[in-house]
């Protein structure tokens, strides 16, 4: 079952199955259905018993806390690069208050999709927080994203589970057109850091909107085992 508690205005969920094991933080938008719902079921499906914490952090603008730099979305939104200030709010908000779940002596992962994801990524590259990320069909098309991949490498050895849905790039928009490539260019650059202790990407069937949840819960199963 969730716990919900709020730090420092942003509302935190917190579900833990089993006994104590590694952590995944994940940024999530609350307004899209039953998320929480279906993220405990299936974990509860794909791994009874085994410990496992989640801890959904609410994002009330989407465009706005989760992209690294300023920028233009898919739809033509505008992207407001408050990104720094969610990682920082992780760091020194989300850290210190979570009482009695000694995230600092445990695995602790970043997990997001779409935006969320490629804000995921963004943070392996930014701070030694995290042992990996579980990254479902991430902004790889964000503008600046493959020149600031080539520029920058891992803080720290790191797993890394990256997913796309194989109809994303089949489209006539430009920018959507090259999240396949930029992705797989992304793979690439990971297996040559040496920081990467291992790592995988993995083609879904669909497109980009197919159960998110389930997408993000093989990430875990590859993560954990």
């Amino acid at each position: 079952m969730w716990t919900a508690l709020t730090i420092n205005n942003r509302i935190t969920h917190i579900l833990r199955t089993g006994a104590q094991g590694p952590v995944f933080i994940w940024p999530f938008f609350p307004h899209r259905g039953d998320e929480l719902d279906h993220m405990e079921e299936l974990l509860n499906d794909v791994l009874p018993g085994f410990g496992i914490t989640v801890i959904a952090c609410e994002v009330t603008d989407w465009n706005l806390e989760l992209s690294p730099w300023k920028g233009v979305s898919i739809d033509g939104s505008m992207l407001g690069g408050g990104g720094a200030d969610f990682l920082n709010w992780i760091q020194n908000s989300l850290f210190p208050r979570i009482d009695g779940l000694d995230i600092v002596s445990q695995k602790c992962y970043m997990m997001g999709y779409s935006l969320a994801g490629l804000f995921a990524m963004w943070s392996l590259y930014e701070t030694d927080l995290f042992d990996g990320v579980v990254c479902g069909s991430g902004s790889f098309w964000f503008n600046g994203w493959s020149e600031y991949a080539k520029t920058h490498s891992l803080r720290k050895k790191a797993s890394i589970y990256l997913s796309l849905g194989g109809k994303e790039d089949k489209t006539d928009h430009p920018l959507m057109a090259t999240v396949g490539t930029r992705t797989k260019e992304l793979e690439t650059l990971l297996k040559a850091d040496p920081l990467t202790e291992r790592i995988v990407f993995e083609l879904n069937s669909g497109g980009h909107f197919a159960d998110s949840v389930k997408r993000l819960i093989k990430g875990i199963l590859w993560t954990v085992r």
